[in-house]
């Protein structure tokens, strides 16, 4: 993951971190409203809005 991260960020360190980071953020979200993201394919539900 982290090494995928680095390439599609053209290996910025800086917009790597920023992206994992934000991607534990979507995860975490995930997790507290019950929805159960897939990983692997690097999708993350979106939370609906009422």
């Amino acid at each position: 993951l982290l090494e995928r991260t680095l390439e599609a960020c053209g290996n910025d360190l800086d917009s790597t971190i920023k992206s994992l980071n934000e991607l534990c953020l979507r995860e975490c979200n995930a997790a507290s409203a019950g929805m159960k993201p897939d990983v692997k394919a690097g999708v993350f539900p979106q939370e609906s809005v009422e």
